[in-house]
C-alpha cells in the first residue's frame, strides 16, 4: 500500500497515479481504478473521476520492483524502462530504495533511455564500480535505431559541451573552450527502409553523448525530440527514443575483487 497527497491542478485519477507508478501501464491503472483498489480521501472510488489538490491517494496494489537482470553480494543490475528517471522522487533509484535499502547507484541513464543499471550493494563495491567508469574498466553497449543510413562501421571522436541552461550538449569536431574529448564505437547491425540499427559503444558516458554524437553526424536517434526531427519522428510513427542499453562488459584488473564479473555475461 502507497499513499500520498496530490498537490497539483485538477486531473484524472489515471494520470495522477501513472505519474507515482511509472513501472504500471495505463491499462493496468485503470484495472486497479475498476477494481476499486485506489481510494481518494478514503473513498473507494471505482471511476477515472478528477482529482483536487490537496486529496488523499491511496493505492493498494502490489510494491513496484524493478526487473532484476543479474546479482550479487556487491552488485545488483536492474532493467530501467523508458520513461523512468535513474534517480529523483520518482525513479529506479527510489523503487529500488523501497525493498533494497541501501543500495547505491553507480550512474545514470537519459529518463527516455531504457536498458541496464547498476547498484552497488556496499561502499566497497560502489567505490570499485566508480574507478571502473574513471579507468574505462566497464564498457556500455547500446543499441539504437537511426534516422538514414549509416554507410559503415566508425569511430566518432568529438568533443562535447554542456549547456546546462539550454538542458543540451553541443558537438565539435574540434577542440573547443570548455568542451570535454567523448568517443563513441558504432557498429552498423542492419538497415530497414531509411533507418539504421546500429550498435554504440562508449566508456565513460557524458549527459546526452550518444543522441548528440550521433546527430551531429547526421543519424539522430529515431524518437528523440531534443536532438532529431519531429516532423521525421511522426513519419516512422515513433514516440519514444530508440536507444537501449542492452549490455555491460568489465575488465577489471587481476587486484581488483571485482575481477570476477570479468567472465560474466550480462545482457538483455
Amino acid at each position: 500500500m502507497k499513499e500520498f497527497v496530490y498537490n497539483g491542478k485538477p486531473q484524472r485519477l489515471s494520470k495522477i497515479t501513472a505519474e507515482y507508478y511509472p513501472l504500471f501501464s495505463y491499462n493496468a491503472i485503470l484495472k486497479l481504478i475498476k477494481d476499486k483498489e485506489i481510494r481518494v480521501d478514503g473513498a473507494k472510488v471505482g471511476e477515472d473521476v478528477v482529482v483536487n489538490g490537496g486529496s488523499v491517494i491511496r493505492c493498494y496494489a502490489k510494491d513496484m520492483r524493478l526487473k532484476e537482470i543479474y546479482r550479487d553480494e556487491n552488485i545488483l543490475i536492474v532493467y530501467k524502462p523508458k520513461g523512468l528517471k535513474s534517480e529523483g522522487d520518482i525513479s529506479a533509484e527510489s523503487i529500488l530504495m523501497e525493498y533494497e535499502k541501501g543500495a547505491i547507484l553507480c550512474h545514470r541513464l537519459d529518463t527516455n533511455t531504457d536498458g541496464l543499471l547498476i547498484f552497488a550493494l556496499n561502499e566497497s563495491a560502489a567505490e570499485e564500480i566508480a574507478k571502473g567508469f574513471k579507468n574505462e574498466k566497464i564498457e556500455k553497449v547500446y543499441e539504437a535505431r537511426v534516422y538514414g543510413k549509416v554507410p559503415s562501421d566508425a569511430v566518432y571522436r568529438d568533443y562535447l559541451l554542456k549547456n546546462a541552461k539550454e538542458g543540451k550538449v553541443r558537438i565539435f569536431q574540434e577542440k573547443h573552450a570548455g568542451a570535454v574529448p567523448v568517443e563513441a564505437n558504432v557498429r552498423v547491425i542492419g538497415y530497414d527502409k531509411n533507418s539504421t540499427l546500429v550498435e554504440v559503444v562508449i566508456h565513460n558516458g557524458k549527459t546526452h553523448q550518444i543522441r548528440a554524437q550521433l546527430a551531429a553526424h547526421g543519424h539522430f536517434i529515431l524518437g528523440d525530440g531534443k536532438y532529431g526531427r519531429d516532423d521525421i519522428n511522426n513519419k516512422f510513427g515513433v514516440k519514444k527514443q530508440q536507444l537501449t542499453a542492452k549490455k555491460l562488459v568489465f575488465s577489471f584488473d587481476k587486484g581488483s575483487f571485482l575481477y570476477y564479473l570479468n567472465s560474466k555475461k550480462i545482457a538483455i
